[in-house]
Formats: C-alpha cells, structure tokens, sequence
C-alpha cells in the first residue's frame, strides 16, 4: 500500500512540476525553423460572364476566366446554372492545357430552359502533392428571350 501511494505522489508531482505543452498549442520556434515551413501559395481565380439572348435549340454561352497562382497546377471547373438552380452545362481549365485567363463557351440545349438570372459556380484546385481546393464567390448574368 505504501508503494502505491508513493507512486501517485511521485506521478502527481511530475504533472505539477513538469511544463507540457496544451494539445492544441504548437512548440515555439522563435522564427528559427521558419525556413521549412512553405509559405502559402497565391492562388486566386475570377469569372464572369455579359448578359446575352436564349433563343431555340443549342445555345452556347461565353465566359471569361483568369487564373493568378504560383502553383505549377491548377484546375477550375465551372458550373452553369439555370434559374431554377438546376446544372445544365459544365467546364473546366487546367494548366498544362489551358492559358492561365482566356475566354470559353458554356453549350447546352434551351429546350425546358427559361429565360432569367442564370449563375455560374466555380471551384479552383492546386497543388501538386497536397491539393487544396476551394469555391468561388457564384457570379449571376441574365438570358432575355429573343
């Protein structure tokens, strides 16, 4: 019994006296590892897109892109909306394929689709070994009837 109770005081002693660290707290470096830890990447991406006409049959519809990252690769896959919120057309960039701003063309079919505010999501993925990815603000333009 005497050694039990000696072996809790010692133990209670170590956790008292010893400093630990919180388990959500990082080990100071004081900028002296700084070097190996990587900045972070530049990555940005803008879409957008005029107004423009729904008339019958195939429609094609234009956007602009650009892309500003210091990342060997990047993807942007861009996704057309109607007004009912429902995906009628798809595309995507990517480096090593595409320029890093240009301009493309969203086709889809007008039939069951209405004329009004149509919007376009995005989402821009990087990184070679360890990609990141993250969504865009959606940007809106409206097709009028012809």
């Amino acid at each position: 019994m005497k050694r039990l109770v000696a072996h809790a005081v010692l133990v209670a002693g170590l956790l008292v006296t010893s400093p630990g660290y919180a388990a959500d707290a990082a080990p100071r470096t004081d900028g002296l590892l700084d070097f190996l830890i990587p900045p972070e990447p530049t990555v940005d991406a803008r879409f957008w897109s005029p107004d423009g006409t729904l008339g019958p049959g195939r429609q094609t519809h234009a956007y602009r892109y650009r892309v500003e990252t210091d990342e060997s690769f990047w993807s942007l896959e861009l996704f057309l909306l109607d007004p009912k919120g429902r995906r009628i057309a798809s595309a995507q960039q990517a480096s090593g394929a595409d320029p890093a701003s240009g301009r493309d063309l969203f086709r889809f079919w007008s039939q069951g689709t209405r004329p009004g505010r149509f919007t376009i999501k995005a989402k821009l993925s990087w990184g070679d070994y360890d990609r990141a990815e993250r969504w865009l603000e959606p940007r809106t333009f409206r097709l009028r009837r012809r």
